[in-house]
């Protein structure tokens, strides 16, 4: 899905490369209109009919579908090691499922299904997976970073109207939007890891997928329990 791709194999020789295109191993769900998202933006070419959300690991089934495909990959291409991919595969596979029966837990005991995001929501196979709804100022690909006043005044009266105590804003954004929304509403402005970006310091810290959606569980139980 990342057209950026073909260009770079195209530049390498892949004689002696397996590529191994992630995607294709789980299902795929196109781009849909968000409750909130700003409204000059609904006919534009972010939203081109057909276009497939990419953010395909934010769903802990996802997360193992591709755990599996990269398993089956590296026991063909390194067959003499094929025990230990599979073993490295089963153990982390075992992580991702207790993250989500953590986050489970915290959905089947909710007192309200809604997440509102002042900010991008690259999260739908998440909200799906979990049967939540959402309200976002913008789409995932959206390039804006700041929402209009009726769309602020929109989310605003979202968290009024549903008694929502949370409002959420992404990785690598320094929560200004969330935060002016939380003064007018009291909503506690709180960061949601959507492991679409990683700051230095984790990147250095080696965090993983299960390390920072392991983040999200405190953020989770304050915004729906």
């Amino acid at each position: 899905m990342e057209q950026w791709t073909d260009k770079v194999l195209g530049a390498v020789s892949t004689e002696k490369i397996k590529t191994i295109c992630i995607s294709d191993f789980v299902e795929k769900l196109e781009e849909e209109k968000i409750d909130g998202e700003e409204e000059e933006h609904t006919h534009s070419e972010e939203h081109e009919e057909g276009a497939f959300d990419e953010h395909i690991w934010t769903s802990p089934y996802n997360a193992i579908k591709m755990m599996e495909a990269l398993e089956e990959a590296m026991k063909k291409i390194d067959s003499e090691n094929s025990e230990k991919y599979k073993n490295n595969s089963q153990n982390y596979i075992a992580k991702i499922q207790e993250v989500d029966k953590q986050i489970q837990q915290i959905v089947d005991n909710r007192l309200r299904d809604r997440l509102v995001f002042a900010d991008r929501m690259p999260m739908q196979y998440f909200i799906k997976y979990y049967g939540l709804k959402v309200s976002s100022a913008f789409s995932a690909c959206s390039t804006d970073i700041e929402p209009s006043a009726s769309t602020i005044a929109y989310l605003e009266n979202k968290l009024k109207e549903e008694s929502i105590p949370v409002i959420l804003y992404i990785e690598l954004n320094d929560g200004t939007v969330a935060k002016t929304i939380s003064e007018g509403t009291k909503a506690e402005a709180m960061q949601i890891q959507t492991l679409h970006n990683i700051s230095l310091n984790d990147f250095r810290n080696g965090e993983t997928w299960v390390s920072l959606m392991t983040r999200n569980i405190d953020v989770l139980k304050k915004a729906l329990l």
